[in-house]
């Protein structure tokens, strides 16, 4: 954490919904309706993500106010791969808390997690 009084620009929003859009496809969250939004006054976190499971409706938002992080590409790029990353996750999360759920519905979203993770970043080195 580097001192000082950072407010992101539309330029970084750019390159937040860029880089979301990025992931959004690289793990295949086509199913999904993102909406993107720049505010919040919350300096504890550089954005978040809130996911409506059942309707697949995602609402990510990049932080204006990052209070003392330093803003860098970098740091806006790696926000945008943590939110993704929250609604890849979001099913999982939703499963977990619902006290209903059977072995065999986490099981599934376990294994589509993991097949989602195999077609998009393991590669085979050979046929």
């Amino acid at each position: 954490m580097v001192k000082g009084n950072n407010v992101t620009t539309e330029k970084h929003f750019d390159l937040f919904k860029r880089e979301c859009n990025k992931w959004i496809l690289i793990f295949g969250l086509v199913g999904w309706y993102f909406h993107f939004i720049h505010n919040g006054e919350d300096k504890e976190v550089l954005g978040w993500a809130r996911c409506d499971v059942v309707g697949r409706v995602a609402t990510i938002s990049l932080n204006k106010n990052w209070g003392n992080y330093k803003i860098t590409s970098y740091e806006i790029k790696r926000t945008a791969f943590h939110e993704v990353c929250e609604v890849l996750f979001a099913s999982l999360r939703a499963i977990a808390g619902a006290r209903y759920i059977g072995i065999d519905e986490i099981m599934e979203e376990n294994h589509n997690l993991i097949r989602t993770l195999e077609n998009v970043i393991w590669r085979p080195t050979q046929k």
